[in-house]
C-alpha cells in the first residue's frame, strides 16, 4: 500500500493484520510504515462519525471506479487510477438493516451516482468526518434518479482485534480504540458495548437523548 504525504513523499505501508466487521460490511486494517516515517508526517486524520448522518443531510463519497492495474513483464505493476466524488442527500436510513439478503447490516440510502469500484470508498459528511462506507451500487438508464447504500459505521465497534490468544489482545475491540480516544470520533459516546445472554459481544447505538 503507497501513501503520498502531505509533502508529496510517497510512503509504503505493510497491512500486518486485517479484521472484518461482522454484522457488516467494513473491513479494519493494521497498517504500519516499512521506514522509520513517524505517523506525525503523515498530516491530520479525519474524525469518524460512527451514528449515520441524518435525514436529508448532505453527502459526499470518494471511489475510484475505472481503475485498473497492469503488470509489465518486469513484475512492474502500473496503476491506473480514476478518482471520482459523488454528492447527493441521505433518503433513507436504516438503523438494522435494509434487508436480509443484500444488506442485512445497518446502512442509509444517498441520493448519489456510486459507480462500480467505489464500493470501500469512504463517504463524508461537509464537516469532513468520515460517516460511512460505500457498500453497494445500482446501474441506472439515462434519466432515472441514482440511488446508493453505506454502511455506517457503529457496527464495527465490536470487532475483535489482536489474535485473541495474547494475554494482551485477548477481548480487546475496536470499541475500546474508541472509548479510549486512540481513535478520534465525534460521537464516541453514542457507541455501548456489552454482551448478549449466549455470551457474545454486542454493540448498540445509543439515541442522541441517553448518550
Amino acid at each position: 500500500m503507497i501513501v503520498t504525504l502531505p509533502d508529496n513523499r510517497r510512503v509504503q505501508l505493510q497491512v500486518k493484520k486485517c479484521f472484518g466487521a461482522v454484522p457488516g460490511d467494513i473491513c479494519i486494517l493494521e497498517v504500519k510504515p516499512v521506514d522509520n516515517t513517524n505517523w506525525e508526517e503523515f498530516g491530520g486524520f479525519p474524525l469518524l462519525r460512527m451514528a449515520p448522518p441524518n435525514l436529508h443531510e448532505a453527502v459526499f463519497a470518494v471511489g475510484f471506479p475505472s481503475s485498473g492495474a497492469l503488470i509489465q513483464e518486469d513484475d512492474i505493476v502500473n496503476l491506473y487510477l480514476s478518482p471520482r466524488i459523488a454528492t447527493g442527500f441521505v433518503e433513507e436510513i436504516h438503523d438494522s438493516q435494509r434487508d436480509s439478503v443484500l444488506m442485512n447490516y445497518p446502512c442509509y440510502r444517498i441520493s448519489a451516482l456510486l459507480l462500480g469500484g467505489m464500493s470501500g470508498g469512504p463517504v463524508i459528511d461537509f464537516g469532513g468526518r468520515i460517516c460511512g462506507v460505500v457498500s453497494r451500487s445500482f446501474t441506472f438508464e439515462p434519466g432515472e434518479q441514482a440511488i446508493g447504500y453505506a454502511s455506517t459505521l457503529w457496527p464495527a465497534a465490536r470487532t475483535q482485534l489482536g489474535d485473541g490468544i495474547s494475554k494482551n489482545n485477548r477481548g480487546k475491540r475496536l470499541y475500546h480504540l474508541v472509548k479510549n480516544g486512540l481513535i478520534k470520533t465525534i460521537d464516541a459516546n453514542r457507541v455501548e458495548c456489552g454482551l448478549n445472554q449466549d455470551g457474545s459481544s454486542a454493540v448498540r447505538l445509543l439515541p442522541k437523548s441517553d448518550a
